[in-house]
């Protein structure tokens, strides 16, 4: 059943505009062991296509999406990631496989940056600076704050895809 907000089920997680994107970069990995030398690629990638403003959203929120899907996905599913354009936007996608109870937890963070997304980053910024031993959730909120990029989210079975996207 679709829910309201950021996140749908079953659905395509990319605006209409968007599905009709050309597709710059498409990868996938075996396992999340062979995805960490990505980074570096996306970064060189990024700033050699878009311009410096739009090169820097691009590197948070690939590096954001991949540090997450590396930390909360079934270790030995594919992880994909996919870097499309159109003619006014740029998208950031990153599918993984992961439990039901993350996606849950996922569904309540996403909510919390879309109600307030300054207060958000401020409280997981605080977070993570904090002793406390809670776990900051800061990645998604950073890219909705600092890169000022919206954020869906869609879940097909345990197959969770969550995009960033923003204007060229």
């Amino acid at each position: 059943m679709p829910q309201a907000g950021p996140f749908e089920h079953g659905q395509n997680p990319l605006p209409l505009a968007q599905r009709e994107a050309r597709t710059l970069v498409r990868v996938a990995w075996e396992n999340s062991e062979n995805a960490e030398y990505f980074y570096g690629f996306v970064s060189g990638y990024a700033k050699a296509v878009f311009s410096f403003g739009a090169a820097e959203r691009v590197i948070l929120a690939s590096q954001e999406l991949l540090e997450n899907a590396l930390k909360y996905s079934l270790m030995m599913k594919e992880i994909t990631y996919e870097l499309s354009t159109t003619m006014t936007d740029i998208c950031v996608v990153v599918r993984n496989a992961t439990i039901s109870s993350r996606i849950e937890m996922l569904r309540a963070h996403l909510a919390r940056i879309q109600e307030n997304p300054e207060r958000t980053y401020t409280s997981e910024l605080e977070r993570s600076m904090s002793p406390s031993g809670r776990r900051a959730m800061l990645g998604l909120a950073r890219i909705c704050h600092e890169a000022n990029m919206v954020l869906r989210a869609a879940v097909d079975g345990a197959n969770l895809s969550i995009s960033a996207s923003c204007r060229r």
